[in-house]
């Protein structure tokens, strides 16, 4: 899995020149993603292999989440500050203007995001406002923390409920049960 990551990782860093603006460099990042290594994403799992991510290295393809991660991991692996950002029922990235070390002030963290990107989309790039509009058609009140940027830790704690919804819909009731406790357990060390 690291081997396919890498050699991801070096064909989107032959491209990229860190003197164009995020902007670019995030066309470039798609491009070579989604035109050249044809990944692709999808909004729901059908089975449990699209959340796992040397599944979705192997058939370029995986559920919003899964893809989502990827995504995030390219752009950490070469030095693009783009963190996670989930939304109910759905996840996107963002990038910032500057690396975040401390998640805990949401409004100051939410300032540092320059534009959100859509992994599930090919890589659509978006504004705040899109986010406005989804969180009004989900009919969901507008919260701080679906602005801004978020912390690794909380990244997998969004992922198990994912899993948990996924497993919920399958009729698995022991791993719905081990998930609930997994993200009990997160949530309490976060």
């Amino acid at each position: 899995m690291q081997k396919k990551i890498f050699k991801i990782k070096q064909s989107i860093w032959l491209e990229l020149n860190y003197n164009q603006t995020p902007l670019e460099q995030i066309q470039i990042f798609n491009q070579v993603l989604y035109k050249y290594h044809n990944f692709k994403g999808q909004q729901a799992a059908i089975s449990f292999q699209e959340f796992c991510l040397n599944h979705v290295l192997e058939t370029k393809s995986g559920n919003v989440i899964a893809i989502g991660m990827l995504y995030q991991i390219l752009a950490n692996e070469l030095n693009l500050p783009v963190y996670g950002v989930p939304l109910p029922k759905y996840y996107v990235v963002c990038f910032c203007k500057k690396y975040i070390y401390d998640f805990t002030d949401i409004s100051s963290t939410e300032k540092e995001v320059m534009f959100y990107i859509n992994p599930v989309n090919k890589g659509t790039v978006f504004s705040r406002n899109e986010i406005k509009d989804y969180l009004e058609k989900m009919q969901l009140e507008k919260k701080e923390n679906y602005f801004a940027p978020t912390s690794n830790l909380s990244i997998i704690i969004e992922y198990i409920s994912y899993l948990l919804d996924f497993y919920k819909s399958q009729n698995e009731p022991q791993k719905v049960q081990d998930l609930k406790q997994i993200r009990m357990f997160l949530l309490e060390n976060n």
